[in-house]
């Protein structure tokens, strides 16, 4: 099992929680926080969602449930576009190789000193995710702050680049 520390984590403004799986990961993190911060989430026809809004995106273990390269890029695409421009991406997600599969249970400590595990599973043995081609995905778009690594999950915060779409 792999702990990742909330607390650290540092988000402000609007949220934009992007994701296929409803984790409440991302409303707990906002919750949580000192400042008011408003969350809203994507839902699969992406209505009501507004460009150039949102000071914060976050993809919270989905990246790497795209099967193609294409799907990958236009979800970091539309989450550019969403963002202020001095917006930020958060993407946690999980390293898998190609012909492996991926089954992690994920330990997220909250502010509060509560947790909940989130287990992530990746069964598609003809996709592969990393860091590395997580970062080479996000450059276009935006420069990268910060990144980390524990064992075969990452993490990283990224600014929006300046004239981005």
């Amino acid at each position: 099992m792999v702990n990742i520390d909330i607390e650290k984590v540092k988000i402000e403004g609007n949220v934009l929680d992007i994701g296929s799986i409803n984790y409440g990961i991302v409303y707990r993190i906002c919750k949580e926080l000192d400042n008011a911060v408003e969350v809203d989430y994507v839902s699969e026809d992406r209505q009501n969602i507004k460009t150039n809004f949102y000071d914060t995106a976050i993809i919270f273990f989905n990246v790497s449930n795209l099967a193609f390269e294409s799907e990958r890029k236009d979800l970091i695409k539309e989450a550019a576009k969403c963002l202020s421009t001095d917006g930020e991406i958060i993407i946690w997600d999980v390293e898998k190789k190609r012909g492996k599969k991926v089954n992690t249970d994920v330990n997220m400590i909250f502010k509060s000193g509560d947790n909940r595990i989130v287990n992530i599973r990746r069964n598609n043995i003809f996709t592969s995710n990393s860091l590395s081609s997580t970062k080479t995905l996000i450059e276009g778009f935006f420069d990268i702050i910060e990144e980390n690594q524990i064992e075969n999950i990452f993490f990283i915060r990224a600014k929006k680049k300046e004239n981005t779409l």
